[in-house]
This record gives structure tokens, C-alpha cells and sequence, in this order.
């Protein structure tokens, strides 16, 4: 710790200043704290701020993505099948619904998990 010529240190300047600056400005004085030190952190926040809200919205992003999915195959389009009838055709022919049914969802499924892992890659930019 330095001591200027007339022996008073670095640290009590800065006290001195930063006390200074707080009575001028009509803020709370709480300590030994700088203003650079209070800069820094506020850069650092500002910077994890960014960082968060960027991927927020890239989660958004993703979230949209599925939905515009789900939105893919409106009822008034595909509307629901009479699954009596489909079972008895789909009989016919050796296949269950149930295995089709498996299928399409399992397709579902891995449609959004690539979604969601694209969420933990980090961006491509």
C-alpha cells in the first residue's frame, strides 16, 4: 500500500474521494469501495445481462419453432380420422394402430429434441 508524500495511503484516498463523490452526488456512502471497482461490476453485470437476454431469446426462438410445429396440421385441414374405420382397414392389412400411432409419435419426439438440443449447442454466429 503506497503512501503519498503527506502519509496518507492509496486506500484512504480512494476512501476519501469515493466519500467525497457520494456527499456531491447525494448518495449513500457505504465504505471502502471505488468508483472504478463499482464500474467494473456494473460493466460485468451489464455484460451477464447480455449474455442471458441473448439466450433467452434464442430459447424463444426455439419455443417458436415448436409451436409453428404443432401448428403445422390444423384440424380444419387434417381433421381427426374415425379410428374404428382406420383400425379395421389398417387390420387388414396386418398393420395395428398402435404401431402406426408408436411411429408418429416417436417421429414427433425426435423432431423436438433436435429442437431442444439446438438449445444446448452454442450459437452458431
Amino acid at each position: 500500500m503506497a503512501n503519498h508524500t503527506w502519509g496518507v495511503s492509496d486506500e484512504r484516498l480512494a476512501d476519501f474521494i469515493d466519500q467525497s463523490v457520494a456527499e456531491y452526488v447525494g448518495v449513500p456512502y457505504f465504505g471502502l469501495i471505488s468508483v472504478s471497482r463499482i464500474a467494473q461490476e456494473l460493466q460485468a453485470t451489464r455484460e451477464d445481462l447480455s449474455a442471458v437476454t441473448a439466450e433467452r431469446d434464442r430459447a424463444k426462438g426455439l419455443l417458436q419453432e415448436i409451436e409453428n410445429w404443432c401448428n403445422a396440421y390444423p384440424l380444419d385441414v387434417f381433421p381427426e380420422p374415425d379410428f374404428k374405420v382406420v383400425r379395421e382397414l389398417l387390420s387388414r392389412g396386418g398393420i395395428t394402430v398402435d404401431s402406426v400411432s408408436a411411429s408418429n409419435f416417436r417421429h414427433v419426439l425426435k423432431g423436438v429434441a433436435e429442437i431442444a438440443h439446438r438449445n444446448t449447442e452454442a450459437p452458431h454466429d
